[in-house]
């Protein structure tokens, strides 16, 4: 959320200060990821040296997101948005320092694709397990082709037609549902976290597309304000979707040890991150109301294990 709105605030005030909201919508053009790359690598290279590309992203459902004076909501039926933010890691020209940036890129009419510089301060902290997209991913359009193609996408939409992925990122997984960690990865969650697109307790479609072969993953995911339905032995998050709070229900094999908990968001970027003694306890709580509305991972390392789930946030 702070990304996005440091690209907006930079746009509006900086670009088309005088513009209103509508005609400033009009004035952008929607686009392919790639298409905006190598003007990003441009402007990336002019600050760091040895760059290299960690991931992509864009906003898909803003309905979460009323405050927002442009509507950058991807498209499925094309793999279209109207701004996307490149990712990238290499040495500052200034300090020869190992340093982290992003770079937005949008298109214009009459203008053309124009970049704007995001302050490195916006990204947060990075995942450690971020790693350098390979060549030869998918493009957008042809990540939205395969999730369509999708048996389970195609009765997720005909039964929650409304129901629309808030973030599209992509990147090198710290988290997956589906495929190897460190698999370069298109995730997308259906639900989960959209005002406007049936967030209530109702499930999730989780759909995950490998960049480089386009094996293509979806799965449903019943989502539950009840503590008592998550399995004893179930690493599960209640409730999900949650507004102010959730509850980590730990898995009874990891009780009694000291457990490391990490809660990574659509980026890979770690917004939250601690070390627990459950001392037999069978759930942790964590503050969600400073979490963006969105869907998470959380990762839960004890006792020689590691264990994964996805949670949602709704404002």
């Amino acid at each position: 959320m702070r990304i996005l709105t440091v690209l907006i605030i930079l746009f509006v005030f900086g670009f088309f200060a005088q513009t209103a909201s509508a005609q400033l919508d009009a004035l952008l053009q929607p686009f392919n990821a790639k298409s905006g790359l190598s003007l990003a690598n441009k402007s990336a290279d002019s600050s760091m040296t040895s760059i290299k590309i960690l991931g992509v992203f864009t906003i898909g459902d803003t309905a979460a997101l009323q405050d927002l004076p442009v509507k950058i909501t991807f498209d499925l039926t094309n793999g279209q948005s109207k701004a996307w933010i490149y990712f990238f890691a290499g040495k500052s020209r200034v300090t020869n320092i190992d340093t982290i940036g992003a770079v937005a890129v949008v298109k214009a009419v009459f203008l053309g694709f124009q970049v704007l510089p995001i302050d490195a301060s916006a990204l947060g902290q990075l995942s450690p397990f971020a790693a350098a997209l390979p060549d030869g991913w998918l493009d957008s359009d042809e990540m939205a082709a395969k999730i369509r193609a999708n048996a389970e996408y195609k009765t997720f939409s005909a039964k929650y037609p409304d129901k629309k992925p808030m973030f599209i990122p992509l990147s090198v997984a710290v988290a997956t549902r589906f495929f190897a960690l460190g698999s370069p990865l298109w995730q997308l969650n259906f639900g989960g976290g959209q005002p406007g697109g049936g967030t209530s307790n109702g499930p999730v479609l989780t759909c995950e597309v490998q960049a480089i072969t386009g094996e293509t993953k979806c799965d449903e995911i019943a989502l539950s304000a009840d503590e008592s339905a998550a399995p004893s032995d179930d690493f599960a998050v209640v409730p999900n979707p949650a507004t102010e709070a959730v509850r980590f229900v730990i898995p009874q094999s990891m009780r009694g040890y000291e457990i490391a908990i990490s809660a990574v968001n659509a980026l890979g970027q770690v917004v939250f991150s601690t070390n627990v003694e459950t001392s037999q306890a069978e759930t942790v709580a964590l503050p969600a109301a400073g979490l963006s509305a969105g869907t998470y991972y959380l990762i839960c390392s004890a006792n020689g294990q590691s264990v994964r789930t996805t949670f949602a946030v709704i404002k």
